[in-house]
């Protein structure tokens, strides 16, 4: 199976569980302290050095980043970008609904699977001072795409801007070096020197990384480098 076959069947499996995935919109994970404190600390700590600044959540789901990166900031813009169609025009309207009026732009699109690029290859002429991304990087068992969308990140990102994101170990994956192309599965990092590796190579400097959490019984890492 090439990459453009899983992206594909991933695509499918997104948008045929699209309305599942609305009923929660994953807040079990909003309960997280690392994920104010960490994934989202140097927003949360300082909110004015964000104000009319551009963030982005890779792998959107229906919008729950969004809308508490909203909670957190008065961005100029708050975007998303997510594998399935369904699921980013849903997270436009969800994070527009749920919003503090802070006067952020909302705008969200279906990306090709391995970069932030839009399918329809229409996308903001902007870059971004802050790019997330949680609960994606471990279900993508492909070292190959993972480390396409580090480097689409950073060509996105305003030089000085802050790549946030975080990882965690879940029971069915494949080492981290694989290339696994049948869908579903998930990754595993049991070194997170070499998430610093990748990002260091691509060219991110200031790399931190924290991996003493253990929400929901499983290890995670948070990471952060800069443009």
């Amino acid at each position: 199976m090439t990459i453009e076959d899983y992206v594909a069947e991933a695509k499918e499996f997104f948008n045929t569980h699209h309305e599942g995935m609305t009923v929660d919109n994953h807040s079990e994970h909003d309960p997280n302290p690392d994920y104010w404190d960490v994934l989202l600390g140097d927003v949360k700590s300082d909110p004015e050095k964000w104000k009319g600044k551009n963030a982005l959540d890779f792998g959107c789901g229906c919008g729950r980043n969004m809308k508490n990166l909203c909670s957190l900031a008065e961005w100029g813009n708050v975007h998303g970008c997510d594998i399935s169609k369904l699921n980013a025009e849903y997270a436009k309207r969800y994070a527009k609904r749920k919003k503090h009026a802070n006067g952020a732009k909302i705008n969200s699109w279906e990306n090709d699977g391995s970069s932030i690029r839009s399918v329809s290859k229409r996308l903001p002429r902007i870059k971004y001072d802050f790019i997330m991304t949680t609960v994606v990087l471990e279900h993508i068992p492909s070292h190959t795409i993972r480390k396409m969308i580090f480097q689409s990140v950073y060509d996105n990102l305003e030089d000085g801007g802050l790549f946030s994101f975080s990882v965690s170990n879940l029971g069915t994956a494949v080492d981290y070096h694989v290339d696994h192309y049948k869908f579903p599965m998930n990754s595993r990092c049991n070194n997170p020197e070499e998430l610093r590796k990748d990002l260091e190579e691509i060219g991110y400097k200031d790399i931190d990384i924290y991996s003493d959490s253990k929400f929901e019984g499983r290890a995670w890492s948070f990471v952060k480098g800069y443009k």
